[in-house]
């Protein structure tokens, strides 16, 4: 007789996530990572004279990396695409910078649409273009069918 309301041997061994799980993992796993990086650029002596504590540069890299990798996740989900594309890299850089300039300026409600705005959309064009040189290097550039069929056609 099969009990009722337990997990069942199938439902433990299936690796299926819903998207807002795999979602969290992702921004959890790319915010340690974040952290770490943080944490390692923050023991890099310098000379010029700062006033964020090392534990704020970390909390700062560690929510862009973090909404970074979320972003790009629910992006590749939402999308259906197995690789990043050039969309999905801009759309993960606005967003993280978008993010980054809330927590680490703490603006004033006045300031926070067009500096974050803008720190967003530096992001997305930074993003968007480091990813195309690295695609036209490697030769693993994703075309636009869109744009390519046009032409052919």
């Amino acid at each position: 007789m099969e009990g009722g309301g337990g997990a069942t041997s199938d439902a433990v061994g299936d690796k299926e996530r819903s998207l807002p799980a795999e979602i969290a993992i992702a921004t959890a796993k790319n915010g340690l990572w974040g952290a770490a990086f943080g944490a390692l650029y923050s023991r890099i002596p310098t000379k010029r004279v700062t006033l964020q504590t090392p534990l704020i540069s970390v909390r700062n890299v560690a929510v862009l990396a973090g909404v970074y990798g979320g972003t790009m996740c629910a992006m590749r989900e939402i999308r259906g695409k197995e690789k990043d594309d050039t969309k999905a890299c801009m759309v993960a850089g606005f967003t993280s910078g978008f993010t980054f300039y809330l927590v680490a300026r703490r603006p004033s409600t006045l300031r926070v649409p067009t500096a974050a705005i803008g720190v967003g959309l530096f992001f997305a064009g930074f993003n968007g273009l480091l990813h195309e040189v690295d695609g036209r290097i490697r030769g693993t550039a994703m075309e636009d069918t869109h744009v390519f069929g046009a032409r052919k056609g």
